[in-house]
């Protein structure tokens, strides 16, 4: 009996991860690659208004709609993601997943009526029980483009106290894992969210009893 999903709190690295797991399927034979237009096919049914603003994008000003469309392939996954609305990603995120489990368990190619079984699917309440934090992603975008400092390694500990971006990897290898404040003697437990590394209480009992991180700062003092 399948166990529950786990969805991380971003549906972009969703996207990502089912991905993954899909090319690597393929990749070793377990899946032939036809699963992939069979994919686009229903999902491109499950979002016809992202369908249409790719083929509105695509045909550019051409005069005659309906025979330049005849021309224009079924978008991708990856690039009708790009097209639904920002409300759309939790529901397209879970469509995908139940969609690769219906082509892995379907035995055929044809898709009739696969868009009407991952409708009666849908529980965007039941996808959301089973959503984890995995990143602080809404931080992350805001401050994608801001200089930082290089990533340190955990021997080396910062020469000013806040709150840091800090890494569980190697410094050479380093890759954002969260927040976490330095005292200037000691690390405090590391958090995922911005929010929560600065709501967290400085007591002894969020100490971090592990040793350091692997961190790195802004080279500029950063607005709210």
């Amino acid at each position: 009996m399948p166990q529950h999903p786990q969805y991380t709190n971003s549906p972009s690295r969703n996207l990502e991860k089912l991905f993954e797991l899909l090319n690597k399927l393929v990749e070793f034979g377990i899946f032939h690659e036809e699963i992939y237009n069979s994919i686009d096919s229903i999902m491109a049914e499950l979002y016809p208004s992202a369908e249409e603003k790719y083929f509105i994008e695509e045909r550019g000003d051409e005069d005659d709609e309906e025979e330049f469309d005849v021309g224009i392939p079924t978008p991708s996954v990856s690039t009708l993601f790009g097209f639904i609305d920002s409300d759309e990603e939790e529901q397209f995120i879970q469509d995908l997943r139940n969609t690769i489990a219906h082509c892995m368990h379907s035995n055929t190619w044809n898709t009739d009526g696969a868009s009407d079984k991952i409708l009666e699917l849908r529980d965007i309440e039941y996808y959301r029980m089973h959503t984890y934090l995995e990143e602080d992603t809404a931080t992350k975008n805001k401050y994608e483009y801001s200089d930082k400092t290089i990533w340190f390694p955990r021997d080396i500990n910062p020469v000013r106290t806040g709150i840091y971006e800090i890494s569980s990897l190697n410094y050479q290898n380093a890759k954002h894992a969260g927040y976490a404040y330095w005292n200037g003697e000691k690390w405090y437990n590391s958090k995922i969210l911005l929010k929560d590394c600065i709501d967290q209480k400085r007591t002894k009992a969020n100490e971090e009893l592990w040793g350091g991180y692997c961190w790195r700062g802004f080279l500029k003092q950063q607005p709210d």
